[in-house]
């Protein structure tokens, strides 16, 4: 189980954009949203609590996500899917903070990096499934949290 704890690490850490999986009473959308990990594989990123996907996550946290690393149709296939809970929350460790603020290349000023009136969100992942072709080829492996 440990070798598939760290390729979700090293997917995680090629990975930069997560698609978002939220439903309302309109039906399921999907959002891109550029996030950081913590050791505990939650995912957090930053958005505008008046977009659609912050407003769904209010009324219902389930949730599901996809992050990939391909960038070329010939490159290696490392993907994940996951499947959790999101919530907005009010305080992020500040190594987040920090860590957000390197992936986006810009610094953060008391916690606060880009618009005012964002606000953070995180993703709690129950569990993730690993697509790695170079190992497993489309087989599988999972992770439950």
């Amino acid at each position: 189980m440990e070798d598939v704890r760290k390729l979700i690490e090293e997917a995680l850490e090629k990975g930069y954009l997560m698609s978002l999986a939220t439903v309302d009473g309109a039906g399921p959308w999907a959002s891109l949203v550029v996030f950081i990990y913590d050791k505990d594989f939650n995912l957090y990123w930053l958005s505008l609590p008046t977009r659609r996907h912050s407003i769904a996550i209010e009324a219902d946290p389930r949730a599901a996500a996809t992050i990939t690393s391909v960038s070329k149709r010939d490159d290696e296939k490392i993907g994940l899917q996951v499947q959790g809970h999101a919530e907005r929350v009010q305080n992020v460790d500040p190594s987040v903070v920090e860590a957000y603020g390197r992936r986006m290349q810009k610094t953060s000023i008391d916690g606060q990096i880009f618009a005012p009136g964002q606000a953070w969100y995180v993703f709690r992942p129950k569990k993730i499934d690993l697509i790695h072709q170079p190992l497993f080829g489309y087989d599988k492996k999972f992770l439950e949290l």
